[in-house]
């Protein structure tokens, strides 16, 4: 599976490595030097994979992948993996914690990378993009809490109860009856 993937590293060794290995795996490298250049090379160019270093100058591996993630919506599932030297376990957590999908230290270990590479195109060809969800209103049109209306609360208390029965059948015997009541607004919601 032939792929154009962004390869977003400062030093010119790593970089030439890079895309010596991934042309000779049949994949199309693109180049940045750093973040910021990545940012207007995925504003331009179709790509299906990053490959970034975490330490550069201007902009870090981690910026820029919060970046993509949170401003170019059309690239939040775009699949990405962290390269540094760092190669603490700590490391690896962070790197995953900022939205990169994959951790790789340094030295590159071609057998490994190409793995993470294939195995990153293809979970990206059986998932669907990234849902993030929208912000819950503070307000109603009527100038209420959203919270206060009763009949907002009655489906998922049902779909909640629906849900435990099949998990936990004998607890559940004792809920419906508690919450089949009628719901009540709160003291606080009433005006």
């Amino acid at each position: 599976m032939k792929a154009n993937v962004l390869v977003v590293e400062d030093n010119p060794v790593n970089r030439e490595l890079l895309v010596a290995l991934l042309e000779s795996w049949g994949h199309a490298p693109v180049v940045a030097e750093d973040g910021l250049q990545a940012m207007a090379v995925l504003r331009e160019t179709t790509v299906d994979l990053v490959i970034c270093d975490i330490q550069m100058p201007r902009m870090d591996g981690y910026e820029f992948i919060l970046h993509v993630r949170e401003s170019l919506p059309a690239r939040s599932s775009l699949p990405a993996i962290a390269l540094t030297a760092f190669a603490m376990p700590s490391d690896r957590e962070a790197a995953l914690s900022h939205g990169f999908d994959e951790y790789h230290s340094k030295p590159i270990d071609p057998r490994r990378l190409r793995s993470q590479i294939t195995e990153l195109l293809e979970r990206r060809d059986y998932t669907l993009p990234l849902q993030r969800p929208k912000p819950c209103p503070t307000k109603t049109p009527d100038n209420r809490s959203p919270r206060a209306s009763p009949e907002r609360l009655r489906a998922p208390a049902q779909r909640f109860l629906a849900a435990i029965s099949c998990a936990a059948p004998v607890t559940s015997a004792r809920l419906p009856r508690r919450w089949e009541q009628p719901l009540r607004p709160s003291p606080s919601a009433k005006k």
